[in-house]
Protein backbone atom coordinates (compact mmCIF):
# COMPACT_ATOMS: atom_id res chain seq x y z
CA UNK A 1 0.00 0.00 0.00
CA UNK A 2 1.76 3.59 -1.23
CA UNK A 3 1.45 6.60 0.95
CA UNK A 4 0.36 9.73 0.37
CA UNK A 5 2.92 12.52 0.69
CA UNK A 6 2.20 16.27 -0.25
CA UNK A 7 5.52 17.84 -1.43
CA UNK A 8 5.64 21.90 -1.05
CA UNK A 9 8.64 23.81 -2.46
CA UNK A 10 8.75 27.30 -4.41
CA UNK A 11 11.11 26.09 -6.98
CA UNK A 12 9.79 23.42 -9.51
CA UNK A 13 13.11 21.99 -10.69
CA UNK A 14 13.27 20.42 -6.71
CA UNK A 15 9.75 19.11 -6.74
CA UNK A 16 10.25 17.72 -9.85
CA UNK A 17 13.02 15.92 -8.84
CA UNK A 18 11.87 14.96 -5.35
CA UNK A 19 8.37 13.53 -6.83
CA UNK A 20 10.45 11.11 -8.90
CA UNK A 21 13.07 9.95 -6.13
CA UNK A 22 10.65 9.39 -3.49
CA UNK A 23 7.79 7.87 -6.53
CA UNK A 24 10.54 5.74 -8.14
CA UNK A 25 10.77 3.59 -4.17
CA UNK A 26 7.23 2.36 -5.20
CA UNK A 27 6.44 3.40 -1.44
CA UNK A 28 4.70 7.05 -2.05
CA UNK A 29 2.51 8.42 -4.43
CA UNK A 30 3.54 12.10 -4.56
CA UNK A 31 1.22 15.35 -5.08
CA UNK A 32 3.52 18.84 -5.16
CA UNK A 33 2.30 22.51 -4.84
CA UNK A 34 4.78 25.75 -4.87
CA UNK A 35 3.23 27.82 -2.15
CA UNK A 36 2.05 27.08 1.36
CA UNK A 37 -1.02 28.44 0.67
CA UNK A 38 -1.31 26.32 -1.97
CA UNK A 39 -0.36 23.24 0.25
CA UNK A 40 -3.28 24.27 2.65
CA UNK A 41 -5.92 23.90 -0.34
CA UNK A 42 -5.11 20.50 -1.22
CA UNK A 43 -4.90 19.60 2.65
CA UNK A 44 -8.57 20.43 2.99
CA UNK A 45 -9.39 18.05 -0.39
CA UNK A 46 -6.91 15.31 0.41
CA UNK A 47 -5.87 12.71 3.13
CA UNK A 48 -2.08 13.23 3.32
CA UNK A 49 0.34 10.22 5.21
CA UNK A 50 2.60 12.68 5.85
CA UNK A 51 3.81 16.25 3.93
CA UNK A 52 7.46 17.26 2.99
CA UNK A 53 7.66 20.91 2.97
CA UNK A 54 10.95 23.60 2.46
CA UNK A 55 11.70 26.60 4.64
CA UNK A 56 12.24 29.37 2.83
CA UNK A 57 8.96 30.13 0.58
CA UNK A 58 7.44 33.47 -0.26
CA UNK A 59 4.37 34.44 1.58
CA UNK A 60 4.71 31.89 4.26
CA UNK A 61 7.67 29.97 5.64
CA UNK A 62 8.04 26.29 6.02
CA UNK A 63 7.20 26.49 9.58
CA UNK A 64 4.48 29.13 9.50
CA UNK A 65 2.87 26.21 7.35
CA UNK A 66 3.76 23.95 9.86
CA UNK A 67 2.09 25.95 12.68
CA UNK A 68 -1.06 26.22 10.27
CA UNK A 69 -1.30 22.79 9.58
CA UNK A 70 -0.99 21.96 13.70
CA UNK A 71 -4.29 23.70 14.10
CA UNK A 72 -6.38 20.87 12.50
CA UNK A 73 -3.79 18.07 12.18
CA UNK A 74 -2.03 17.61 15.29
CA UNK A 75 -0.83 14.29 14.40
CA UNK A 76 0.10 14.69 10.92
CA UNK A 77 3.98 13.47 10.36
CA UNK A 78 5.79 17.06 8.94
CA UNK A 79 9.51 16.95 7.75
CA UNK A 80 11.35 20.41 7.02
CA UNK A 81 13.32 19.48 4.22
CA UNK A 82 15.70 22.64 3.57
CA UNK A 83 19.01 24.05 2.09
CA UNK A 84 18.99 26.25 5.69
CA UNK A 85 21.00 24.91 8.28
CA UNK A 86 20.75 27.01 11.38
CA UNK A 87 20.41 25.85 14.47
CA UNK A 88 17.40 28.39 15.74
CA UNK A 89 15.11 27.21 12.70
CA UNK A 90 15.94 23.39 13.26
CA UNK A 91 14.79 24.06 17.38
CA UNK A 92 12.25 25.95 16.09
CA UNK A 93 10.53 23.34 13.58
CA UNK A 94 10.76 21.02 16.30
CA UNK A 95 9.43 22.92 18.82
CA UNK A 96 6.15 23.59 16.63
CA UNK A 97 6.10 19.85 16.26
CA UNK A 98 8.03 19.28 13.24
CA UNK A 99 8.51 15.08 12.80
CA UNK A 100 11.97 15.60 11.59
CA UNK A 101 14.28 18.26 9.74
CA UNK A 102 16.74 17.30 6.89
CA UNK A 103 19.21 19.37 5.05
CA UNK A 104 19.42 19.60 1.40
CA UNK A 105 22.58 19.02 -0.33
CA UNK A 106 24.90 16.79 -1.08
CA UNK A 107 25.08 13.13 -3.04
CA UNK A 108 21.37 13.73 -4.46
CA UNK A 109 21.09 9.34 -3.68
CA UNK A 110 21.85 9.86 -0.34
CA UNK A 111 20.31 12.71 0.67
CA UNK A 112 16.40 11.21 -0.97
CA UNK A 113 17.02 7.93 0.53
CA UNK A 114 17.30 9.56 3.86
CA UNK A 115 14.39 10.84 3.36
CA UNK A 116 12.51 8.04 2.17
CA UNK A 117 14.04 6.38 5.55
CA UNK A 118 12.61 9.46 7.51
CA UNK A 119 9.46 9.53 6.10
CA UNK A 120 8.97 5.83 6.80
CA UNK A 121 9.72 6.47 10.60
CA UNK A 122 7.42 9.26 10.74
CA UNK A 123 4.97 7.83 9.31
CA UNK A 124 5.24 4.13 10.76
CA UNK A 125 5.45 5.82 14.15
CA UNK A 126 2.49 8.09 13.51
CA UNK A 127 0.89 4.45 13.03
CA UNK A 128 2.15 3.08 15.88
CA UNK A 129 1.20 6.09 18.12
CA UNK A 130 -2.79 5.92 16.46
CA UNK A 131 -2.89 2.48 17.07
CA UNK A 132 -2.32 2.57 20.55
CA UNK A 133 -4.75 5.05 20.96
CA UNK A 134 -7.13 3.30 19.07
CA UNK A 135 -6.29 0.40 21.55
CA UNK A 136 -6.77 2.50 24.61
CA UNK A 137 -10.28 3.82 23.22
CA UNK A 138 -11.09 0.19 22.32
CA UNK A 139 -10.26 -0.76 25.98
CA UNK A 140 -12.12 2.08 27.29
CA UNK A 141 -15.33 1.60 25.38
CA UNK A 142 -15.48 -2.46 26.30
CA UNK A 143 -15.30 -1.65 30.13
CA UNK A 144 -17.88 1.40 29.66
CA UNK A 145 -20.03 -1.49 28.08
CA UNK A 146 -19.86 -3.34 30.89
CA UNK A 147 -20.38 -0.54 32.81
CA UNK A 148 -23.60 0.20 30.57
CA UNK A 149 -24.53 -3.41 29.91
CA UNK A 150 -27.25 -2.60 33.03
CA UNK A 151 -28.86 0.26 30.51
CA UNK A 152 -32.16 -0.43 28.85
CA UNK A 153 -31.40 -2.50 25.87
CA UNK A 154 -32.03 0.16 23.15
CA UNK A 155 -30.07 2.95 25.42
CA UNK A 156 -26.88 0.74 25.28
CA UNK A 157 -26.86 -0.12 21.77
CA UNK A 158 -27.23 3.50 20.88
CA UNK A 159 -24.35 4.35 22.90
CA UNK A 160 -22.43 1.25 21.16
CA UNK A 161 -23.15 3.21 17.89
CA UNK A 162 -21.72 5.92 18.60
CA UNK A 163 -18.73 4.53 19.75
CA UNK A 164 -18.19 2.75 16.36
CA UNK A 165 -17.89 5.98 15.13
CA UNK A 166 -15.93 7.78 17.46
CA UNK A 167 -13.13 4.89 17.64
CA UNK A 168 -12.60 5.08 13.64
CA UNK A 169 -13.29 8.48 13.58
CA UNK A 170 -16.26 8.05 11.10
CA UNK A 171 -19.03 10.60 10.48
CA UNK A 172 -21.60 7.82 9.96
CA UNK A 173 -21.97 4.37 11.51
CA UNK A 174 -24.72 1.67 11.78
CA UNK A 175 -25.29 -1.53 13.71
CA UNK A 176 -27.52 -4.49 11.81
CA UNK A 177 -28.86 -7.82 13.05
CA UNK A 178 -28.36 -10.82 11.07
CA UNK A 179 -31.36 -13.27 10.37
CA UNK A 180 -31.04 -16.95 11.07
CA UNK A 181 -30.41 -17.47 7.94
CA UNK A 182 -28.51 -14.82 7.17
CA UNK A 183 -30.33 -13.66 4.10
CA UNK A 184 -32.21 -10.41 5.86
CA UNK A 185 -30.46 -7.54 7.04
CA UNK A 186 -31.97 -5.93 10.40
CA UNK A 187 -30.95 -2.11 11.34
CA UNK A 188 -30.96 -1.45 14.71
CA UNK A 189 -30.10 1.84 14.24
CA UNK A 190 -27.95 4.63 12.59
CA UNK A 191 -25.71 6.66 14.61
CA UNK A 192 -27.33 10.10 15.50
CA UNK A 193 -25.18 12.13 12.39
CA UNK A 194 -26.72 9.60 10.51
CA UNK A 195 -30.24 10.61 11.53
CA UNK A 196 -29.51 14.20 11.47
CA UNK A 197 -28.44 13.80 8.22
CA UNK A 198 -30.66 11.29 6.32
CA UNK A 199 -33.48 12.65 4.30
CA UNK A 200 -34.83 9.77 3.18
CA UNK A 201 -38.58 10.24 4.41
CA UNK A 202 -39.25 6.62 5.17
CA UNK A 203 -36.34 4.18 6.85
CA UNK A 204 -36.63 0.74 6.43
CA UNK A 205 -35.60 -1.88 9.45
CA UNK A 206 -35.33 -4.64 7.61
CA UNK A 207 -33.78 -5.33 4.37
CA UNK A 208 -33.75 -8.76 2.35
CA UNK A 209 -30.19 -9.45 1.57
CA UNK A 210 -30.62 -9.60 -2.10
CA UNK A 211 -32.24 -6.34 -2.33
CA UNK A 212 -29.15 -4.15 -0.52
CA UNK A 213 -26.39 -2.89 -2.51
CA UNK A 214 -23.00 -2.71 -1.33
CA UNK A 215 -23.55 -2.59 1.88
CA UNK A 216 -24.55 -6.16 2.20
CA UNK A 217 -21.65 -7.40 0.29
CA UNK A 218 -19.49 -8.37 3.68
CA UNK A 219 -22.46 -10.99 4.35
CA UNK A 220 -22.48 -11.95 1.03
CA UNK A 221 -19.12 -12.69 0.92
CA UNK A 222 -18.37 -13.46 4.66
CA UNK A 223 -15.57 -11.31 4.43
CA UNK A 224 -14.58 -7.36 5.25
CA UNK A 225 -15.92 -4.93 2.70
CA UNK A 226 -13.77 -1.87 2.20
CA UNK A 227 -13.77 1.13 -0.04
CA UNK A 228 -12.13 4.12 0.50
CA UNK A 229 -13.58 5.33 -3.45
CA UNK A 230 -17.12 4.90 -2.88
CA UNK A 231 -18.33 6.83 -6.01
CA UNK A 232 -16.22 4.85 -8.31
CA UNK A 233 -17.12 1.50 -6.58
CA UNK A 234 -20.65 1.91 -6.51
CA UNK A 235 -20.61 3.33 -10.98
CA UNK A 236 -21.84 -0.05 -11.68
CA UNK A 237 -24.22 -0.98 -8.93
CA UNK A 238 -27.23 0.15 -7.30
CA UNK A 239 -27.22 3.51 -6.37
CA UNK A 240 -28.29 5.07 -2.93
CA UNK A 241 -31.81 6.19 -2.94
CA UNK A 242 -32.69 9.67 -2.93
CA UNK A 243 -31.96 11.41 0.18
CA UNK A 244 -29.38 9.24 1.65
CA UNK A 245 -26.29 10.66 3.18
CA UNK A 246 -23.59 11.46 0.73
CA UNK A 247 -20.65 8.91 1.26
CA UNK A 248 -17.18 9.03 0.22
CA UNK A 249 -15.92 5.50 2.00
CA UNK A 250 -17.41 2.84 3.61
CA UNK A 251 -16.28 0.20 5.99
CA UNK A 252 -18.50 -3.20 6.77
CA UNK A 253 -17.29 -5.37 8.98
CA UNK A 254 -19.14 -9.08 9.57
CA UNK A 255 -19.34 -10.34 13.23
CA UNK A 256 -19.23 -14.26 13.54
CA UNK A 257 -20.51 -16.19 16.59
CA UNK A 258 -18.44 -19.03 15.74
CA UNK A 259 -19.65 -20.26 11.74
CA UNK A 260 -22.46 -17.68 11.90
CA UNK A 261 -22.90 -13.88 11.26
CA UNK A 262 -25.10 -12.43 13.31
CA UNK A 263 -24.00 -8.30 13.20
CA UNK A 264 -23.06 -6.35 10.21
CA UNK A 265 -21.58 -3.36 11.77
CA UNK A 266 -20.37 -0.35 9.21
CA UNK A 267 -19.21 2.71 9.33
CA UNK A 268 -18.86 5.60 6.61
CA UNK A 269 -16.97 8.51 5.84
CA UNK A 270 -13.76 8.99 8.02
CA UNK A 271 -10.96 11.30 6.67
CA UNK A 272 -8.38 8.92 5.90
CA UNK A 273 -8.77 5.76 4.26
CA UNK A 274 -9.96 2.72 5.98
CA UNK A 275 -7.36 0.35 6.65
CA UNK A 276 -7.28 -3.00 8.74
CA UNK A 277 -6.36 -1.22 11.78
CA UNK A 278 -9.84 -0.05 11.64
CA UNK A 279 -10.87 -3.94 10.92
CA UNK A 280 -9.39 -4.98 14.03
CA UNK A 281 -11.22 -2.09 16.49
CA UNK A 282 -14.48 -2.96 15.06
CA UNK A 283 -14.09 -6.72 15.32
CA UNK A 284 -12.63 -6.75 18.70
CA UNK A 285 -15.32 -4.16 19.97
CA UNK A 286 -18.34 -5.59 18.27
CA UNK A 287 -17.16 -9.19 19.92
CA UNK A 288 -17.28 -7.68 23.05
CA UNK A 289 -20.63 -6.29 22.18
CA UNK A 290 -22.44 -9.68 20.78
CA UNK A 291 -21.26 -11.26 24.26
CA UNK A 292 -23.24 -8.92 26.08
CA UNK A 293 -25.97 -9.21 24.28
CA UNK A 294 -26.13 -12.83 24.34
CA UNK A 295 -25.90 -12.37 28.33
CA UNK A 296 -28.72 -9.51 28.04
CA UNK A 297 -31.07 -12.48 25.98
CA UNK A 298 -30.09 -15.11 28.56
CA UNK A 299 -31.26 -12.79 30.93
CA UNK A 300 -34.35 -11.70 29.35
CA UNK A 301 -34.94 -15.70 29.22
CA UNK A 302 -34.22 -16.35 32.49
CA UNK A 303 -36.34 -13.29 33.66
CA UNK A 304 -39.11 -14.46 31.18
CA UNK A 305 -38.92 -18.27 32.77
CA UNK A 306 -39.28 -17.13 36.06
CA UNK A 307 -42.40 -14.32 35.11
CA UNK A 308 -43.88 -17.94 34.37
CA UNK A 309 -43.17 -19.51 37.53
CA UNK A 310 -44.41 -16.18 39.04
CA UNK A 311 -47.52 -16.56 36.92
CA UNK A 312 -47.94 -20.15 37.67
CA UNK A 313 -47.36 -19.59 41.61
CA UNK A 314 -49.96 -16.61 41.71
CA UNK A 315 -52.50 -18.46 39.76
CA UNK A 316 -52.18 -21.59 42.43
CA UNK A 317 -52.12 -19.01 45.43
CA UNK A 318 -55.58 -17.37 43.55
CA UNK A 319 -56.59 -21.24 43.19
CA UNK A 320 -55.94 -21.93 46.69
CA UNK A 321 -57.60 -18.34 47.95
CA UNK A 322 -61.06 -19.74 45.68
CA UNK A 323 -61.17 -22.98 47.70
CA UNK A 324 -60.83 -20.81 50.85
CA UNK A 325 -63.45 -18.44 50.29
CA UNK A 326 -65.76 -21.34 48.71
CA UNK A 327 -64.88 -23.04 51.98
CA UNK A 328 -66.15 -20.20 54.43
CA UNK A 329 -69.17 -19.60 52.17
CA UNK A 330 -70.25 -22.94 52.97
CA UNK A 331 -69.50 -22.50 56.31
CA UNK A 332 -71.19 -19.34 56.25
CA UNK A 333 -74.51 -21.31 54.45
CA UNK A 334 -74.15 -23.94 57.26
CA UNK A 335 -74.66 -21.45 59.89
CA UNK A 336 -77.17 -19.63 58.77
CA UNK A 337 -79.37 -23.04 58.14
CA UNK A 338 -77.91 -23.90 61.78
CA UNK A 339 -79.38 -20.67 63.20
CA UNK A 340 -82.60 -21.31 60.83
CA UNK A 341 -83.05 -24.51 62.48
CA UNK A 342 -82.36 -23.42 66.26
CA UNK A 343 -84.92 -20.52 65.74
CA UNK A 344 -87.57 -22.88 64.30
CA UNK A 345 -86.77 -25.94 67.05
CA UNK A 346 -86.77 -23.53 69.92
CA UNK A 347 -89.07 -21.29 71.97
CA UNK A 348 -88.24 -17.98 70.90
CA UNK A 349 -87.54 -16.91 74.31
CA UNK A 350 -84.55 -19.18 74.44
CA UNK A 351 -82.59 -18.05 71.22
CA UNK A 352 -82.49 -14.62 70.07
CA UNK A 353 -83.64 -13.61 66.50
CA UNK A 354 -81.77 -14.25 63.67
CA UNK A 355 -80.10 -11.52 62.11
CA UNK A 356 -80.74 -10.35 58.82
CA UNK A 357 -77.50 -11.86 57.03
CA UNK A 358 -78.53 -15.52 58.26
CA UNK A 359 -81.31 -15.72 56.37
CA UNK A 360 -80.12 -13.32 53.64
CA UNK A 361 -76.51 -13.43 52.61
CA UNK A 362 -73.89 -11.02 53.14
CA UNK A 363 -72.90 -10.30 49.02
CA UNK A 364 -76.23 -10.91 48.05
CA UNK A 365 -77.28 -7.87 50.67
CA UNK A 366 -74.48 -5.88 49.36
CA UNK A 367 -75.13 -6.74 45.03
CA UNK A 368 -78.56 -5.06 45.66
CA UNK A 369 -78.02 -2.39 47.78
CA UNK A 370 -75.26 -1.02 45.72
CA UNK A 371 -77.50 -1.39 42.49
CA UNK A 372 -80.02 0.85 44.30
CA UNK A 373 -77.77 3.13 45.29
CA UNK A 374 -76.19 3.78 42.25
CA UNK A 375 -79.65 3.32 40.21
CA UNK A 376 -80.85 6.47 41.91
CA UNK A 377 -77.93 8.28 43.00
CA UNK A 378 -78.39 8.19 46.63
CA UNK A 379 -76.04 7.17 49.53
CA UNK A 380 -77.32 3.55 51.22
CA UNK A 381 -76.73 1.26 54.02
CA UNK A 382 -78.30 -1.57 55.76
CA UNK A 383 -78.11 -1.53 59.75
CA UNK A 384 -79.70 -4.04 62.72
CA UNK A 385 -82.02 -2.33 64.54
CA UNK A 386 -79.46 -0.78 66.99
CA UNK A 387 -78.03 1.58 64.24
CA UNK A 388 -74.75 -1.05 63.43
CA UNK A 389 -73.85 -1.56 59.53
CA UNK A 390 -74.57 -4.80 58.02
CA UNK A 391 -73.31 -3.75 54.67
CA UNK A 392 -70.86 -1.41 54.10
CA UNK A 393 -71.99 2.21 52.71
CA UNK A 394 -72.28 2.79 49.12
CA UNK A 395 -72.55 5.50 46.88
CA UNK A 396 -71.11 7.69 50.21
CA UNK A 397 -71.06 11.52 49.58
CA UNK A 398 -67.57 13.39 49.67
CA UNK A 399 -69.69 15.61 52.67
CA UNK A 400 -70.91 12.53 54.91
CA UNK A 401 -67.19 10.85 54.70
CA UNK A 402 -65.49 13.81 56.38
CA UNK A 403 -68.28 14.42 58.87
CA UNK A 404 -68.04 10.78 59.55
CA UNK A 405 -64.12 11.19 60.24
CA UNK A 406 -64.51 12.56 63.26
CA UNK A 407 -65.31 11.30 66.42
CA UNK A 408 -68.21 13.56 67.30
CA UNK A 409 -69.72 13.65 63.46
CA UNK A 410 -69.37 9.88 63.58
CA UNK A 411 -71.39 9.90 66.92
CA UNK A 412 -74.30 12.31 65.57
CA UNK A 413 -75.00 9.92 62.68
CA UNK A 414 -75.20 6.56 64.53
CA UNK A 415 -77.50 8.95 66.64
CA UNK A 416 -79.60 10.14 63.30
CA UNK A 417 -79.67 6.64 61.74
CA UNK A 418 -81.02 4.81 65.06
CA UNK A 419 -83.50 7.87 66.12
CA UNK A 420 -85.03 7.18 62.20
CA UNK A 421 -84.56 3.49 62.32
CA UNK A 422 -87.05 3.61 65.77
CA UNK A 423 -89.69 5.65 63.66
CA UNK A 424 -89.63 3.59 60.74
CA UNK A 425 -90.35 0.39 62.83
CA UNK A 426 -92.61 2.41 65.10
CA UNK A 427 -94.92 3.61 62.07
CA UNK A 428 -94.24 0.19 60.03
CA UNK A 429 -93.72 2.23 57.08
CA UNK A 430 -90.59 4.81 54.69
CA UNK A 431 -90.11 7.49 56.69
CA UNK A 432 -88.06 10.36 56.34
CA UNK A 433 -86.48 13.37 58.26
CA UNK A 434 -83.35 15.61 58.33
CA UNK A 435 -80.27 14.50 59.95
CA UNK A 436 -79.37 15.58 63.67
CA UNK A 437 -75.97 16.52 62.02
CA UNK A 438 -75.66 18.68 58.94
CA UNK A 439 -79.47 18.96 58.26
CA UNK A 440 -79.44 16.64 54.82
CA UNK A 441 -83.19 14.63 53.71
CA UNK A 442 -82.47 10.95 55.43
CA UNK A 443 -84.88 8.13 55.18
CA UNK A 444 -85.81 4.39 55.88
CA UNK A 445 -87.32 1.88 55.86
CA UNK A 446 -87.96 -1.20 57.93
CA UNK A 447 -86.98 -5.36 56.95
CA UNK A 448 -89.28 -7.03 58.77
CA UNK A 449 -89.55 -11.15 58.84
CA UNK A 450 -92.66 -12.94 60.40
CA UNK A 451 -93.98 -9.75 62.21
CA UNK A 452 -90.58 -9.35 63.72
CA UNK A 453 -88.33 -6.02 63.11
CA UNK A 454 -84.63 -7.31 61.89
CA UNK A 455 -83.05 -4.51 60.41
CA UNK A 456 -83.43 -1.38 58.93
CA UNK A 457 -82.32 0.12 55.44
CA UNK A 458 -81.65 3.64 54.96
CA UNK A 459 -81.01 6.13 52.06
CA UNK A 460 -79.99 9.80 52.75
CA UNK A 461 -76.96 12.41 52.23
CA UNK A 462 -79.12 14.64 49.73
CA UNK A 463 -79.39 17.87 49.90
CA UNK A 464 -82.89 19.30 49.78
CA UNK A 465 -81.53 22.45 48.67
CA UNK A 466 -82.13 24.17 51.99
CA UNK A 467 -78.93 23.40 53.27
CA UNK A 468 -76.16 26.59 53.36
CA UNK A 469 -72.71 26.87 53.39
CA UNK A 470 -72.81 28.59 56.15
CA UNK A 471 -74.64 26.00 57.84
CA UNK A 472 -72.11 23.38 56.76
CA UNK A 473 -68.95 25.71 57.98
CA UNK A 474 -70.62 25.82 61.75
CA UNK A 475 -71.40 22.12 61.92
CA UNK A 476 -67.77 21.90 60.49
CA UNK A 477 -66.22 23.97 63.51
CA UNK A 478 -68.78 21.70 65.75
CA UNK A 479 -67.58 18.49 65.16
CA UNK A 480 -63.81 19.61 64.55
CA UNK A 481 -63.78 18.96 60.95
CA UNK A 482 -61.85 20.71 58.40
CA UNK A 483 -64.10 23.75 57.59
CA UNK A 484 -62.67 24.79 54.39
CA UNK A 485 -62.53 20.59 52.99
CA UNK A 486 -66.20 20.14 54.03
CA UNK A 487 -67.73 23.32 52.58
CA UNK A 488 -65.71 22.96 49.02
CA UNK A 489 -66.95 19.47 49.35
CA UNK A 490 -70.28 20.56 50.13
CA UNK A 491 -70.02 23.42 46.74
CA UNK A 492 -69.40 19.99 44.72
CA UNK A 493 -72.29 18.15 45.36
CA UNK A 494 -75.50 17.62 43.62
CA UNK A 495 -78.50 19.11 45.09
CA UNK A 496 -82.28 16.91 44.89
CA UNK A 497 -85.53 18.05 45.17
CA UNK A 498 -87.61 16.56 47.96
CA UNK A 499 -90.58 15.39 46.04
CA UNK A 500 -87.58 13.39 44.07
CA UNK A 501 -86.15 12.18 47.40
CA UNK A 502 -90.05 11.07 48.50
CA UNK A 503 -90.08 8.80 45.21
CA UNK A 504 -87.06 6.73 45.93
CA UNK A 505 -88.09 6.36 49.28
CA UNK A 506 -91.19 4.46 47.91
CA UNK A 507 -89.17 2.98 45.35
CA UNK A 508 -86.78 1.50 48.91
CA UNK A 509 -89.77 0.83 50.60
CA UNK A 510 -91.46 -1.52 47.81
CA UNK A 511 -87.50 -3.38 47.99
CA UNK A 512 -87.55 -3.75 51.63
CA UNK A 513 -90.11 -5.07 51.28
CA UNK A 514 -89.26 -7.85 48.77
CA UNK A 515 -86.17 -8.48 51.45
CA UNK A 516 -88.33 -9.20 53.96
CA UNK A 517 -90.45 -11.66 51.72
CA UNK A 518 -87.13 -13.10 50.53
CA UNK A 519 -86.15 -13.57 54.16
CA UNK A 520 -88.99 -14.80 55.40
CA UNK A 521 -89.07 -17.33 52.41
CA UNK A 522 -86.04 -18.50 53.47
CA UNK A 523 -87.21 -19.12 56.64
CA UNK A 524 -90.09 -20.88 55.98
CA UNK A 525 -88.00 -23.34 53.25
CA UNK A 526 -85.69 -24.12 56.15
CA UNK A 527 -88.62 -25.06 58.18
CA UNK A 528 -90.44 -27.34 55.43
CA UNK A 529 -87.04 -28.55 54.99
CA UNK A 530 -86.52 -29.62 59.13
CA UNK A 531 -90.67 -30.60 58.77
CA UNK A 532 -89.89 -33.21 55.82
CA UNK A 533 -87.20 -34.26 57.35
CA UNK A 534 -88.42 -35.45 60.77
CA UNK A 535 -91.75 -37.09 59.07
CA UNK A 536 -88.99 -39.40 57.00
CA UNK A 537 -88.93 -43.12 58.48
CA UNK A 538 -85.35 -42.97 58.75
CA UNK A 539 -85.79 -40.13 61.06
CA UNK A 540 -88.40 -41.56 62.57
CA UNK A 541 -86.44 -44.21 63.59
CA UNK A 542 -83.25 -42.04 64.68
CA UNK A 543 -85.73 -40.52 66.88
CA UNK A 544 -87.07 -43.64 68.34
Amino acid sequence: MTNSILYVDDEDALLEITKIFLERSGAFSVDTAGSASEALGLIQSHAYSAIVSDYEMPGMNGIEFLKAVRTYSPDLPFIIFTGRGREDVVIEALNSGASYYLQKGGNPKAQFAELIHKLNLAIEKQKTDEQLWLDEQRLEALVDFYEKSILPFHEFMDYAIEEITRITGSQYGYIAFVSENEDCLSIYSWSQQSLKDCRIKEQQKEYPLEETGIWGDAVRTRQVTIVNDFEAAVRNRKKLPEGHVHLTRYLGVPIFDKEKIVILAGAANKKTGYDDADVRQITLLMNGLWEIVKRKNTEDELKAAYGEMEAAYEELLASQDELVSTHHELEASKKRLQVQVDYLLTPTSDVPEPELTELIPPDVLQRIQDAFADACNVASVITDTEGHPITRLSNGCEVCTIIRSTEKGAHNCRISDRTLGKEAHDLMKPTCAACHGIGFIDASAPIVVGGRHIANWFIGQSNPMDVTPDQVAQYAREIGADEDALVAAFNRMETMPLDTFEKILYLLWLVAGQLSTLAYTNLRLAKDALQARSEHPVCRDEGK
